[in-house]
C-alpha cells in the first residue's frame, strides 16, 4: 500500500506538475519524505528551510505580516507557500510553520 507522501509523488508526476517547499518548524522534513520517494527529482523543485524571521522576509514573507499575526500563523504560511511557489515557478507552494513542543 502507498503511503502520502508517495501518492503525492506519483499524482504530481502523473499530471506534470511540480512542488516546492518553505519550512520553519520542521527543518526540512516534509521535503526529506517526498525526497525518499523515487521520482521526486521530476516533481520537487526548491525547499527552503526558513528557520530564522530574517530569512522568511529574505524569501518574500512580509514582516507587516509577521508582526500583526504572529510568526506561528496561517498568514505567514500562506505567505511561506505562495512565495516559495513564485520563486520557484512550481505548481504548488507548501509553507509550514508552528510552534512544536
Amino acid at each position: 500500500m502507498e503511503n502520502l507522501n508517495e501518492k503525492i509523488v506519483k499524482f504530481l508526476n502523473e499530471s506534470h506538475q511540480t512542488i516546492s517547499f518553505m519550512e520553519s518548524c520542521t527543518g526540512g522534513f516534509l521535503a526529506n519524505l517526498i525526497t525518499n520517494v523515487s521520482g521526486a527529482s521530476n516533481i520537487l523543485k526548491v525547499s527552503l528551510v526558513t528557520y530564522s524571521n530574517e530569512y522568511k522576509e529574505y524569501f518574500g514573507v512580509s514582516q507587516k505580516t509577521i508582526d500583526e499575526y504572529t510568526v506561528y500563523s496561517n498568514e505567514v504560511s500562506k505567505e511561506m507557500a505562495k512565495e516559495c511557489s513564485e520563486i520557484a515557478n512550481s505548481d504548488f507552494g507548501v509553507g509550514i510553520t508552528g510552534m512544536l513542543g
